[in-house]
């Protein structure tokens, strides 16, 4: 390939933006040949290592033409790569260091690495070996292929499988990589949902109602038309595992754009479900869906403050009652209505009854905080310290925040809430990742199975995921991964958005400049959108538009493209979370 040195100028024409013209250019990958050297053989392994569909090109280049990868992938960024080599005899060493993104582990999920984190990996290589005939050939390398993000978006279909939550009310999803060594991607994604849980989402008690065979289902598709023919084992679900079952293969072929219908067999008769339906949809499934909400108008803290629903109306009804102070005559006296600082209404799928519960934190007189919860026409205090985080629900009434004591110390609390008890908290354990340091926000899933956490050191703040265990010693937050390392969210500037994504307010690593991302979950994606420059709070929920607050006290929506003022004299808005 070369650079015209002359010739007449042409005008190109403009592509679509949904064309892929030009993206994910790849150098093809060549059999092993001749006269390479070390570096040469290295850098033709890692690139034939990208066409999984046939695995003898990446084998051409090693001494053990049996060799396969057994722990999955580590995902680099090449734009900073360093490779040093040196040559003694017939022995070389190619030692090849990259920025380290994240790993697909061998259950097709994924996870990124720590910003600065890098995939510093060493191969040997021998000209002595039967197989090298006289060659340069690698003897000695890890077991996980190193792929940089094009090469795995090449290489990977991705899809979403669905399992069940703790109690099985709620599906859980999560992204996986599979192979296109695999038939196609139908059938991988039901075979992939039958194998056991992925580690990481089983120690948060999610499930499969899908029981494990040795005999696998069979897929066709026809039209918009999926077919899943299960084996035998599945005509023994009792009732309630057949709904489950079936809102698990539903929403994975649906969601991951296999198909719009779906239909179950057993042996080519019809897999009955308690909808009695043969064909089936997203929407015959929506009570597994925790994106499915009632409501989903926000809430906001006015000047006075005072909780609001997004038009204006107050959210408490009756409204807090002005607090008695004790004079030193022994008589009472009305003192300040409660100011509250945040508050948030639980979330309630479509369908569900009784009174709407809401959980908020006022600012005392004395610069403490006290946490109500309760109904929302019957709000209670229940702790007191010296700060609260913005209360977190999940669609079991169960309410997560963070309390900082006057010493210093900080404890993570959850407590269940209901219309007629008043609610205890229970101190929440969290592994040795981030023991020691300082929580400012804590978001639950509404499926109750993950938590975001925003964690505040000297060098600025992260955002990690973390999965919620529970267990006869209590409930821990564990397997904690950072999401979006080399972003700085604020306190009150995650939410989410979705059962698979969150939206982040934050500023980039060496930028004041505020800006709103919506992030996958597991970190593989991102995409940016501008807010206004005081921006100071984030709220999102499943299809409704971001609302932020402002420094100056204003509260806007994402109309489209454009931000729209909607509350002007308020901020902290929450949607139900």
């Amino acid at each position: 390939m070369t650079v015209p040195t002359g010739g007449r100028v042409h005008a190109g024409s403009q592509a679509s933006q949904d064309s892929q013209g030009g993206r994910n250019i790849q150098v093809p990958a060549a059999y092993a040949v001749e006269g390479l050297s070390p570096k040469d053989v290295v850098g033709g392994f890692r690139l034939a290592s990208a066409v999984l569909s046939n695995p003898a090109i990446a084998r051409s280049y090693l001494a053990d033409p049996t060799w396969q990868p057994t722990e999955g992938v580590h995902v680099i960024d090449e734009s900073g790569e360093s490779v040093v080599y040196a040559i003694n005899g017939d022995t070389a060493t190619v030692r090849v260091i990259d920025k380290w993104v994240g790993t697909i582990f061998t259950d097709g999920t994924y996870q990124p690495q720590p910003n600065g984190a890098t995939s510093d990996v060493t191969y040997t290589l021998t000209k002595s070996a039967p197989q090298s005939k006289g060659e340069w050939r690698i003897s000695k390398l890890p077991n996980f292929l190193v792929l940089d993000r094009t090469e795995v978006e090449n290489a990977f279909w991705q899809g979403s499988l669905y399992y069940l939550s703790p109690g099985g009310q709620f599906l859980v999803p999560v992204r996986v990589f599979l192979p296109h060594t695999a038939t196609d991607v139908a059938t991988a994604l039901v075979e992939q949902l039958s194998q056991p849980v992925p580690g990481w989402l089983a120690h948060a008690g999610v499930f499969s109602a899908l029981p494990q065979t040795d005999q696998a289902p069979t897929v066709t598709v026809s039209g918009d038309v999926a077919t899943v023919d299960l084996p035998p084992p599945f005509g023994n679900l009792n009732a309630i595992e057949r709904d489950q079952a079936s809102a698990q293969l539903t929403y994975t072929l649906v969601r991951s754009g296999v198909a719009s219908q779906v239909r179950i067999t057993v042996g080519g008769a019809p897999l009955p479900n308690s909808r009695q339906a043969v064909t089936q949809t997203l929407k015959t499934w929506s009570a597994f869906d925790p994106d499915v909400l009632r409501t989903a108008t926000f809430t906001y803290i006015d000047d006075a403050g005072v909780p609001r629903l997004a038009n204006g109306a107050p959210l408490l009804s009756p409204p807090l009652p002005e607090p008695t102070a004790t004079k030193g005559t022994g008589t009472a006296a009305p003192g300040p209505r409660p100011r509250f600082v945040s508050a948030v209404v639980a979330p309630r799928l479509v369908g569900s009854s009784g009174p709407d519960l809401v959980a908020g934190v006022t600012r005392n007189p004395d610069n403490t905080q006290t946490l109500y919860a309760g109904p929302i026409n019957a709000v209670v205090p229940v702790l007191s310290a010296a700060s609260f985080s913005t209360p977190s629900w999940d669609l079991l009434g169960n309410v997560w925040t963070v309390e900082q004591v006057s010493t210093g110390a900080q404890e993570i609390l959850v407590g269940v809430v209901t219309p007629t008890t008043t609610p205890k908290f229970q101190r929440v354990n969290i592994d040795g990742t981030l023991a020691s340091s300082l929580i400012v926000s804590l978001k639950v899933s509404r499926d109750g199975t993950r938590v975001a956490l925003v964690v505040r050191s000297t060098t600025g703040s992260q955002l990690w995921v973390g999965r919620v265990e529970r267990s006869d010693r209590g409930v821990t937050i564990g397997g904690l991964y950072p999401v979006a390392p080399n972003v700085q969210p604020a306190a009150d500037g995650v939410a989410w958005a979705s059962a698979t994504s969150l939206a982040i307010l934050a500023t980039s690593s060496g930028s004041e400049i505020v800006t709103a991302w919506l992030v996958d979950v597991d970190g593989w994606d991102a995409t940016i959108q501008q807010v206004p420059f005081d921006a100071s709070s984030l709220t999102a929920a499943p299809n409704q538009p971001l609302a932020i607050g402002t420094k100056s006290r204003q509260v806007e929506v994402l109309n489209g493209s454009a931000w729209q003022v909607v509350v002007d004299g308020g901020t902290v808005p929450n949607y139900p979370s």
